[in-house]
């Protein structure tokens, strides 16, 4: 899982550097970074919007509805994708709620 959950961050990386930096605010198809491997569907995220959301290496932006790794935290969600929290945590974690 760890590999294809790289590999997708390699690619929406890649999109980000590629990305045309006028059309920041246009939505640009990034890779779900979630926990199914079969998993290819995009999230539609303006190329600001995705550099904020990623601005910590342990986050990881979903398509909403879809699974997350069962050490990973949910930190927001709204109709357009979930963004978790990767790393693992101490105490065992339950279904995914907002991080209070």
């Amino acid at each position: 899982m760890r590999r294809k959950r790289n590999l997708f961050r390699d690619v929406n990386e890649r999109i980000s550097t590629v990305a045309d930096r006028s059309l920041a605010e246009s939505k640009i198809g990034f890779v779900c970074e979630c926990f199914d491997r079969s998993c290819v569907e995009k999230v539609y995220l303006g190329l600001t919007e995705y550099e904020s959301l990623r601005g910590q290496p342990d986050h990881f932006v979903i398509a909403p509805g879809h699974t997350a790794a069962p050490y990973q935290r949910l930190i927001e969600e709204n109709e357009r994708f979930a963004l978790v929290k990767g790393r693992r945590s101490r105490k065992a974690t339950g279904p995914l709620q907002l991080a209070s």
